[in-house]
């Protein structure tokens, strides 16, 4: 028997599982009330986590400029995509994947994700550019 912490906003829960089972009281131990008997943990191979991408990076660093900038984004493991939003909002694997380096021509809040098969995707990257007056 494996056991996992389930971390919630107030505190960590104590479940017990089996790969790709379901969540359930272990013997001889109290559960807390927030314990999910229908939770469902998916199985990993060898039990384990998928690495985490680390974030892509971002040229130039935020910041004032007088006139359009081009920014360039690269991502740190072979073979990732990099999505990217230049609204502010949350890049998923829906958003355009960077090809190229982006033309800003305005103020623009830039924020890119990496993404890659059998990989949990990166953190949201974030930069502000303030372009002309």
């Amino acid at each position: 028997m494996r056991f996992a912490i389930l971390c919630l906003l107030s505190g960590p829960v104590l479940f017990c599982t089996r790969a790709g089972g379901q969540a359930a009281k272990p013997d001889g131990i109290e559960a807390s009330p927030r314990v999910q008997p229908g939770l469902h943990v998916p199985e990993r191979a060898n039990g384990a986590l998928p690495p985490v991408l680390p974030p892509p990076e971002i040229s130039p660093p935020q910041g004032r400029y007088d006139q359009p900038v081009e920014v360039t984004l690269k991502e740190t493991v072979a073979g990732a995509a990099i999505h990217y939003t230049l609204d502010g909002s949350l890049p998923t694997g829906a958003d355009p994947v960077y090809e190229k380096p982006l033309k800003l021509r305005g103020p623009t809040i830039l924020r890119a994700k990496a993404f890659k098969p059998g990989f949990t995707k990166s953190i949201t990257v974030q930069q502000v550019f303030v372009i002309g007056d």
